[in-house]
């Protein structure tokens, strides 16, 4: 609020003034209004409602705000790989690549939530969700695109300068285009770091969730505070996710003097998390837990580093006991006094203050060490919203609220962390809120611990499912199988749960590259010995990318030609018509303008009659 506001505050909802029982003004306090609305009738998941502030009968503020829980995402970008990730107490997944429905219940049967892009429509302005994930359990958001103020800068015809905002058009369709398919889902869109700060302006109100990336050096993590502050301007009233780097790019082919970089340390990694909170994060995620290799540079990830991956961990599971304040808390400068080299900020919420302390001065980054000199002990002073004057001072921890040294001085309360070593969370509030936080985790946990069981279970049902096709495929479909030749692939030595009926050293193929999509594909030579419906069977490792399949006669006309699109390592299938009996050549390659393509397959593969096909994949593609 403006430091010249003044009169007594009212929220009017919807146009209509909520009766007294329903709604409680907190403050103002440190320019900071708190207003909790507790509707009798609970509003629908992302309905849309219009709050304004008045006070003697002018408006002060005002926003039309869509609904949601106090879901606080803890997650991560990499493959479908939901065992890593609960066992690490993540609870969300974001895909580059459009996921379906067999992904969503590999990762439902974690308890993990799922973002993927909009599979569906042609693309561009008409982009939409793809119809078999529509309304999935497990779908927490649809994502609109990666970084469109990065593809602002490549728009052609217009002055370099001028070009901040102009994929917004196409943005707000593609918003529009997922409302309209499934309202009862939220939106989401990462935010680069190009024309900034105008691009989280531009494009930070368009989705439900705006997710900015900031990715700095190790030692430099405090640079993400200006991208947080401004970023939260410019996407509130909505959801504000950050999107926290976890990778190391290698260069395989350094320049001259190139610096080779390095990983981020594990305190580096907490100090990292801690600045994101600190900003007023609503949400994280980490970029990226898989290693990959991306053109002549490798992606080193956080699962290649146990303890980076184990950092994250301990972070998320603190952040995730005081989640529900941290939800709806603000950020609020000047309440907290710290010791020199500690920075800490306070985050209000109307049930309690979380504050967040990190050891600037202690924590030192080189090129190739990170050293922490902790804190022992920190003390600190918090000035008291004037509704939280009885409070208790907690350290936050996995799952617990160990009770701190605290002593209240009038509106002041003194508290002394016994340690701080990088980044720390502290908690005032109520007891009954501590108890009620602590009461939660204790069922979260619970919830992890079944949820990681059943998915385990559920990974080994498919993995018996994938294995009785390992073993029956050769045998069943001896007759009808083919050894691939490929053309910009390498060969991959797959000792496990690959097919190898021929017992080769190198049974599959493998490309991965930014070069014309199209010169990449395997081959398969089939001789059909009738005319009719066949299905080919394969094993393919589709990184999420999709390939073009094509079936080319012995003339060399093609008969089928058609785009698949696979999910993670599986068996798939596809069914086709052919005219005749013959010699046919089944093609998987690049989709020709598609981008960057990658796969992996087995070099063995299965063109079967549908009357021979006793056994056969679930993943049968249209």
């Amino acid at each position: 609020m403006s430091p010249k506001f003044k009169g007594v505050p009212q929220l009017w909802v919807d146009g209509k003034l909520p009766a007294i029982a329903e709604s409680l003004v907190l403050g103002p306090w440190q320019g900071v209004l708190a207003v909790v609305y507790s509707p009798r009738k609970i509003m629908s998941y992302g309905s849309f409602h219009c709050f304004t502030l008045r006070a003697g009968g002018n408006l002060a503020d005002g926003a039309v705000i869509r609904t949601r829980d106090d879901f606080f995402p803890l997650g991560t970008y990499g493959y479908v790989t939901p065992r890593e990730y609960a066992a690490n107490s993540l609870n969300m997944y974001t895909s580059f690549g459009a996921i379906g429905p067999d992904a969503f219940n590999d990762l439902g049967a974690y308890n993990i939530r799922g973002i993927t892009p909009l599979g569906g429509g042609k693309g561009g302005f008409e982009a939409a969700p793809a119809s078999d994930t529509l309304k999935h359990p497990d779908l927490w958001a649809y994502y609109l695109q990666d970084e469109p103020d990065c593809g602002d800068y490549s728009v052609q015809d217009v002055a370099e300068p001028l070009r901040i905002g102009s994929m917004g058009m196409e943005m707000a369709a593609r918003d529009r285009n997922a409302y309209h398919a499934e309202p009862g889902k939220l939106t989401y869109l990462t935010v680069d770091q190009t024309y900034k700060p105008a691009n989280w302006f531009v494009y930070g109100p368009m989705a439900d969730v705006c997710a900015p990336d900031h990715y700095p050096l190790p030692g430099h993590e405090r640079e993400i505070m200006s991208t947080l502050e401004s970023c939260r301007m410019g996407c509130a009233p909505n959801m504000l996710v950050f999107v926290y780097s976890a990778w190391w790019p290698e260069a395989t082919k350094p320049k001259p003097d190139q610096p080779k970089g390095r990983m981020r340390f594990a305190g580096e990694e907490r100090m990292h998390i801690g600045y994101a909170l600190a900003g007023g994060a609503q949400g994280l995620s980490c970029y990226i837990h898989v290693t990959e290799k991306a053109g002549d540079d490798i992606f080193h990830g956080a699962g290649e580093f146990p303890d980076v991956w184990h950092a994250i961990g301990q972070m998320y599971r603190e952040t995730d006991t005081v989640a529900p304040l941290l939800a709806v808390a603000w950020p609020v400068d000047g309440v907290v006094t710290a010791p020199a080299g500690v920075y800490a900020r306070a985050l209000l919420s109307p049930a309690g203050l979380v504050i967040v302390a990190l050891n600037e001065g202690g924590c030192k980054s080189t090129d190739d060490d990170f050293t922490v000199k902790p804190v022992k002990p920190a003390k600190l002073t918090v000035y008291l919203p004037p509704w939280l004057q009885t409070v208790e001072a907690a350290e936050v921890g996995e799952g617990k609220l160990p009770r701190l040294d605290a002593k209240l001085v009038g509106t002041k309360l003194e508290v002394t962390l016994p340690e701080l070593d990088t980044a720390r969370m502290i908690l005032l509030a109520r007891p009954s809120t501590m108890t009620s936080l602590t009461t939660r985790c204790a069922r979260v946990r619970a919830g992890q611990a079944e949820a990681l069981l059943r998915g385990l279970q559920h990974d080994q049902a498919v993995q018996a499912r994938h294995n009785t096709l390992l073993r029956e495929l050769p045998v069943h479909y001896k007759p009808y199988m083919a050894i691939a030749e490929a053309e910009g692939a390498y060969g991959m030595e797959m000792t496990t749960d690959w097919l190898n009926p021929l017992g080769e050293k190198y049974n599959a193929y493998e490309w991965y590259g930014p070069d014309k999509p199209e010169t990449k594909l395997a081959r398969w030579k089939f001789d059909a010995k009738a005319a009719g419906d066949h299905y080919f069977v394969w094993q393919w490792f589709s990184f999420n990318k999709p390939l073009k399949l094509t079936v080319t006669d012995a003339d060399g006309k093609a008969i089928v030609e058609r785009e698949v699109h696979g999910q993670g390592e599986d068996f798939y299938a596809v069914e086709f018509s052919l005219p005749a009996a013959g010699q046919y050549t089944v093609t998987l390659g690049g989709v020709a303008g598609g981008g960057p393509t990658s796969a992996r397959m087995a070099r063995a593969a299965f063109l079967v009659p549908v009357g021979e096909a006793e056994i056969l994949p679930e993943k049968i593609l249209k």
